[in-house]
């Protein structure tokens, strides 16, 4: 019993589960994680809409989950909206190719079948669909993160896919781990997706670091700064008023 409460009197002076202890703080970044990825799903079923949708899940992700800016489901409404109209651009681009690519895998086998084509032509194929499936995630991180013509938004994402083949090799890793996790564990499908892309926007904040100009990075540095601030002074606040 002592051993009982010489670990309680020990959690208790540790604060480990006050609200701003790092215990707290975890559970709370993993339940606003789960809702981010719930939130992906759930606007990407209509399919035409996984383009903003993907934007608004890397938004949110990069400002309220990393700099604690404002509020899970109101961030990502708020990048859904403001991005819908060039992400699904976008999307539709992508999804017509990805469509004609996937045609092509049944029609080349209906050819090898019948001794017509090569069936390396099939490996090829699944090859350019992972590009584009990495692409993607570039150029609606791009969207998120940035404003710009939808043609120059592309050829930036382009850019930026072919020259960070380390970067890419990365993150292809963290999303077939998560499909792999999700493939033994059905159910963290409303996890994984959100710690790949959080993982993988890490990467893609680098690369975007490297093409900034250094007022650039002093104005983002600067920004970030003012969120971890912000967000700070409203913990000190709401600790003092739990004083009381």
């Amino acid at each position: 019993m002592w051993l009982l409460l010489f670990i309680w009197r020990r959690i208790h002076r540790m604060k480990l589960f006050s609200f701003d202890s790092p215990l707290m703080s975890g559970v709370m970044k993993l339940g606003s994680l789960i809702v981010v990825t719930f939130l992906w799903l759930l606007f990407s079923v209509p399919v035409f809409t996984a383009g903003a949708s993907t934007a608004a899940f890397y938004y949110t992700i990069q400002k309220n989950l990393k700099y604690s800016r404002g509020y899970t489901v109101s961030s990502f409404w708020e990048s859904f909206k403001r991005n819908f109209s060039q992400a699904t651009k976008i999307w539709l681009i992508l999804l017509a190719m990805i469509i004609v690519l996937v045609l092509n895998i049944g029609a080349v086998r209906t050819l090898v079948a019948a001794g017509k084509a090569v069936g390396g032509l099939e490996i090829l194929i699944r090859a350019v669909l992972i590009l584009i499936g990495l692409y993607a995630i570039w150029v609606f991180a791009c969207v998120a993160r940035f404003e710009n013509t939808t043609g120059r938004m592309m050829k930036n994402a382009l850019y930026l896919t072919a020259g960070n083949l380390p970067f890419d090799i990365l993150i292809l890793l963290a999303f077939a781990g998560a499909a792999f996790v999700i493939w033994l564990m059905p159910p963290l499908v409303l996890l994984m997706p959100g710690v790949a892309m959080w993982l993988s926007s890490e990467l893609i904040e680098r690369a975007f670091r490297r093409n900034m100009t250094p007022e650039q990075r002093r104005e983002e540095d600067e920004r970030n700064m003012e969120w971890k601030n912000d967000y700070d002074q409203e913990e000190q606040t709401g600790e003092d008023n739990g004083s009381h």
